[in-house]
């Protein structure tokens, strides 16, 4: 492939991964969507990932959840088949829904079942540091011989902040 047809697009996303905007070199393409994923084909852009993250079917505008499990529509704000957890397991007694009939605050991935958005959410790579593995990365970064001014160092504070 010829270096000249090479093209990058940069994607700002929100909190859901949904893309709000893409980047190229001459163009800004601004993205909206409704609550549930719905918007409309003039929004273009629909090769690339869109609500939540998931790329469109470029025929329907559907998104298809856990790897091709279930078709969600977002015009009808449902999905197009029920789900195989309904109506006695997690997936609730409307076999239909998405997300509870709550998009804003909730996400599904595979098509089941929905979690709140924060347990979705990524915590920072600092909230995932054990005061062990802080330590253990500051020996790395500090020779031994400075061990004490490693304890004591803004680095470490910064990586166990959140403990």
């Amino acid at each position: 492939m010829p270096m000249d047809s090479r093209k990058t697009i940069l994607l700002a996303t929100d909190q859901q991964r949904s893309v709000m905007n893409a980047l190229d070199v001459g163009h800004s393409h601004d993205l909206a969507y409704s609550p549930y994923g719905y918007r409309p084909r003039e929004n273009g852009l629909f090769s690339l990932l869109g609500f939540n993250g998931e790329r469109p079917d470029s025929l329907t505008g559907h998104y298809h959840l856990g790897n091709g499990y279930r078709q969600f529509n977002p015009v009808l704000m449902r999905f197009n088949s029920p789900d195989s957890w309904s109506p006695f397991g997690a997936g609730g007694l409307n076999a239909y829904v998405y997300c509870f009939g709550d998009p804003m605050n909730r996400v599904e991935l595979e098509g089941h079942s929905s979690s709140p958005l924060m347990s979705f959410w990524r915590v920072s790579e600092t909230e995932l540091v054990s005061e062990r593995q802080a330590n253990l990365i500051l020996e790395n970064l500090h020779p031994q011989s400075n061990r004490q001014q490693a304890t004591n160092s803004p680095h470490r504070k910064a990586i166990t902040r959140a403990h």
